[in-house]
């Protein structure tokens, strides 16, 4: 059982207790949440806001290759499926359902890291996320 230290406020991600940190490859977090996922095994854990990404009890991580988050967000790419699948603060890039990105998984990358950082992640119909 893999273990780590989380402090600060319990629902802002202060308590990790309950999350099993074995085989986890990577955590990314965004300003409410943390994911603490395990890229081999394909499963992750989340805490946090739930409302800001502390929930992905319904999210499917198996073949999943990159996640990456927005300050109230995260975006899980599966470069082999070409899918993404977006969870937390819709406003935020939570929602990215009416994304088709069956011909440009691998090529979104870049383009969601820029809107992301930028906040910008209203933008998801640009030109280079499609």
């Amino acid at each position: 059982h893999g273990q780590a230290v989380c402090w600060g406020s319990d629902y802002l991600g202060g308590d990790c207790s309950d999350v099993d940190f074995s085989s986890v490859t990577d955590i990314v977090s965004n300003d409410f949440a943390f994911v603490a996922w395990s890229k081999f095994a394909g499963r992750a854990a989340c805490w946090g806001h739930p409302t800001y990404g502390g929930n992905c009890s319904d999210i499917d991580f198996h073949g999943v290759t990159d996640i990456i988050s927005s300050e109230r967000a995260f975006v899980a790419f599966s470069e082999q499926l070409s899918q993404a699948v977006c969870w937390g603060d819709a406003e935020y890039g939570g929602n990215c359902s009416n994304i088709d990105f069956s011909n440009s998984v691998a090529n979104s990358y870049p383009c969601f890291r820029a809107l992301l950082a930028a906040a910008a992640i209203a933008a998801f119909s640009m030109p280079c996320c499609l």
